[in-house]
């Protein structure tokens, strides 16, 4: 239905947050996590959205980022975890710490969590285990954000001016292989104009 709304907080307390966007106030249930990362009142946000029916009714929860909303979620298909305790568990942990708890089978961390009994952490460990070991596997191969955008960010310099898409990459890409992971966006545009 939403996949996230952007505009400026006009209200936040630990549990909710409303934003306004086109005039329009959208009143989502969050969890610490996400209200504490959250900006200011007055500021501009984007807040990741997944809306539930619960008697009829939709109720719509926000997350900071999409792999917070994911994991949500994802907890979701456990028999025995609603919304409460989903927002419960992304409060007390952060959700990578929750998805190695998973994979982990420990149980008895999860059932730390308020309404979250012995059972029902043992039943969200052998039901999401795999989809943990999948999540965790993707995050530890998963490119250097940083590192990507300056590749962009240098390719896209060579494109203004004048090259081709494709000398643009194969420059930039030679560029990265001669310098530090670190190296600043001027370097390595430098070193990719003179491999052109």
């Amino acid at each position: 239905m939403y996949d996230y709304f952007q505009g400026h907080v006009v209200a936040k307390t630990p549990t909710v947050v409303v934003v306004e966007v086109a005039g329009v106030g959208f009143r989502a249930e969050v969890s610490l996590r996400t209200s504490e990362r959250l900006p200011s009142v007055g500021a501009e946000a984007r807040i990741w959205a997944y809306v539930k029916m619960h008697e009829d009714k939709p109720r719509l929860f926000g997350f900071f980022d999409e792999g917070e909303r994911d994991l949500f979620v994802a907890l979701q298909s456990v028999a025995g975890i609603g919304p409460a305790h989903g927002l419960a568990l992304l409060s007390g942990y952060e959700p990578n710490e929750i998805w190695e708890r998973l994979r982990d089978d420990d149980a008895k961390g999860l059932a730390r969590t308020k309404g979250i009994g012995p059972k029902i952490a043992q039943r969200a460990c052998i039901e999401l285990k795999e989809k943990a070991l999948r999540h965790i596997a993707k995050d530890a191969s998963a490119p250097d954000r940083p590192r990507v955008a300056a590749l962009d960010d240098a390719t896209s310099a060579l494109l203004v001016l004048g090259y081709s898409e494709a000398q643009a990459r194969k420059a930039t890409e030679k560029a990265a292989g001669s310098l530090p992971a670190d190296a600043p966006l001027e370097d390595l545009v430098r070193e990719a104009l003179r491999n052109t």
